[in-house]
């Protein structure tokens, strides 16, 4: 029985001698670093991007004298490879479309660095094939693939204005150009957490002017890319910094925050911010002047989502308020019982942003009776305003006027014939009944006012 194993021991030892030349065992491969074989056939080929690369083949016992790799083209940009086989090596290079046809070979011999630069005609996947010359070759090569696009230069830092106001629109320009002279689309980063990308793309060189507005009163620091026709993006520009400031009702600040630092106004639409926390700025104070009977008209829109309430203060201290709530207008419709000078107040409940505000002002009505009892039967001219009035003994001029100031003139003599034919007497103003003799004057109608002219009347004689 030992001795038989014996003899079929031997027997597979003899089998095993006669196919051992035969026999191959596959070494392990890192094609461009991907930790396998790269493919055999274009189909199969391992894709890389544009850079430098180390591959092997090896002799007919391993089935690996050629590698496939394959990348990405673009019609009219230069593909430059080129190979270095291993020493006393003789390895080709070729290039195939991304349909498989032969487009440039290089075939230079042993120890030879094989070179080829084309210009796609065509987008797509192309390939290379880099093949062994003699089936005793083998061993490691290095091949480079430069970049078959390139990415637009990096854009010069954004051109417009350094400071200026929230919420104000400014235009910054920016340029570059692409060393393919593909067309360009730039981003511009605004340093608030937004960035604006042209839908269009310009030619190379051509420069483009995007413009943004900025929400808080702060210091910003824009910058701005460029992205090529294939999706490449340069580097970012070189920074532009943009200082911001508040502008309520376009002072170029922010409007007080007591009644005794308002903010002066006049009638108009402003626009004014309020921000809460950072910064914080929570109260916005204006004062107008207004006449006491006239009548003051304000309102007031926060921004959609924010709670902005309105007030104005009088000078004797009473307030006068509109809290309708988040989003809502607010509006005061107030007839001034004191002149002098009232206070707007916006103050901020909930959110932030931008409100805008209007303040008008409607004259009250009072009337102004002009009397003058010593009147002859024809009357006496009363102007009020440069309008004749004809006053009567018996009968005033009655004049509805807004309230405020207005001129008032009467007749400043005359010489009228009464009774008998012959007789006359002369008139001759005096002084109005509140003791002012000026005539022409000027009177300040803020209520129902009733004034007096006095004349005196004297026998002129008898022809």
């Amino acid at each position: 029985m030992r001795k038989e194993k014996l003899v079929a021991l031997a027997a597979v030892t003899l089998i095993l001698f006669a196919i051992l030349p035969g026999l191959s065992f596959a070494r392990p491969q890192n094609d461009a670093g991907s930790g396998m074989d790269a493919g055999n056939t274009q189909q199969t080929a391992l894709f890389i991007t544009p850079n430098a690369y180390t591959g092997t083949v090896y002799g007919p016992n391993e089935e690996d004298m050629s590698d496939y790799y394959s990348f990405t083209a673009y019609n009219g940009h230069w593909i430059n490879v080129t190979m270095t086989p291993p020493s006393n090596m003789d390895f080709h290079l070729q290039l195939f479309n991304s349909t498989g046809h032969l487009k440039a070979g290089s075939y230079k011999g042993v120890n030879e660095t094989e070179s080829i630069s084309y210009m796609a005609d065509s987008d797509g996947t192309w390939a290379i094939h880099i093949f062994v010359n003699s089936n005793s070759d083998e061993g490691e090569y290095l091949f480079t693939i430069a970049p078959t696009n390139s990415p637009p230069e990096k854009p010069s830092a954004p051109s417009g204005p350094s400071t200026g106001y929230v919420y104000t629109y400014y235009a910054y320009t920016t340029s570059t150009t692409d060393p393919d002279g593909d067309t360009i689309a730039y981003q511009f980063d605004w340093n608030d957490s937004s960035t604006t990308t042209t839908i269009n793309s310009y030619p190379s060189g051509q420069p483009i002017t995007i413009s943004h507005q900025w929400k808080y009163p702060q210091t910003y620091y824009i910058k701005a890319r460029a992205k090529d026709a294939h999706g490449l993006w340069s580097a970012w520009s070189d920074l532009k910094t943009v200082t911001l400031s508040q502008n309520d009702a376009s002072s170029g600040g922010d409007a007080g925050n007591t009644p005794s630092t308002a903010l002066p106004i006049s009638l108009g639409s402003y626009k004014g911010t309020l921000y809460y926390p950072n910064p914080i700025d929570t109260v916005d104070f204006y004062n107008f002047s207004i006449t006491v009977g006239d009548w003051m008209y304000v309102t007031m829109v926060p921004p959609s989502t924010a709670d902005f309430q309105l007030e104005v203060h009088s000078p004797d201290g009473n307030v006068y308020g509109s809290y309708n709530g988040a989003g809502q207008m607010e509006s005061i419709n107030h007839r001034a019982e004191i002149g002098g000078i009232w206070s707007i107040r916006v103050s901020r409940y909930t959110g932030e942003g931008q409100y805008t505000f209007n303040l008008s002002i409607t004259p009250g009505h009072a009337q102004l009776t002009v009397c003058v009892p010593q009147a002859p039967p024809e009357g006496v001219t009363i102007w009020i305003d440069g309008q004749a009035y004809i006053a009567y003994a018996n009968t005033p001029v009655v004049v509805t006027l807004a309230t405020g100031t207005h001129t008032l003139e009467a007749e400043r003599g005359f010489l009228k014939e009464e009774w008998m034919p012959g007789t006359y007497y002369i008139y001759t103003f005096q002084r109005w009944s509140d003791g002012v003799t000026a005539n022409p004057r000027s009177i300040n109608v803020t209520q129902n006012t009733t004034i007096t002219a006095i004349y005196l009347r004297s026998k002129y004689g008898i022809q």
